[in-house]
């Protein structure tokens, strides 16, 4: 995990921790908001245009879950490739190195 996904291990975390990709230029950009606005313009007296308008922005959020796993799937081919998994070693390595002699700091520990 990287810190800045804070536990969790959600798309809307882990995508933008992985590929510096987010969800916050969408018009939808969460999955409870993605349900209700579906539920909204399939079953609710919606015009059409606000209907069509939506399913636009439901495709584009879903378009960005459908790329955002192909993209943390490449990421994690790169990641665990056995050259970077070797860069992360000698990284960490360094790491240990400066903490136990004094000289790192909590912001090191994040590879």
């Amino acid at each position: 995990y990287y810190p800045c996904q804070h536990g969790t291990a959600s798309m809307k975390a882990v995508l933008p921790a992985l590929t510096g990709k987010t969800y916050e230029n969408l018009a939808i950009h969460e999955g409870g908001q993605a349900s209700s606005e579906f539920m909204r313009v399939t079953f609710g007296k919606v015009p059409d245009a606000d209907r069509q308008q939506v399913l636009r922005n439901l495709e584009e959020y879903c378009g960005q879950d459908t790329l955002g796993m192909l993209d943390i799937l490449q990421r994690l081919a790169v990641i665990t490739s056995p050259q970077e998994l070797l860069q992360h070693s000698r990284r960490a390595g360094h790491i240990v190195k400066e903490l136990k002699t004094g000289m790192g700091t909590a912001n090191h520990v994040s590879l």
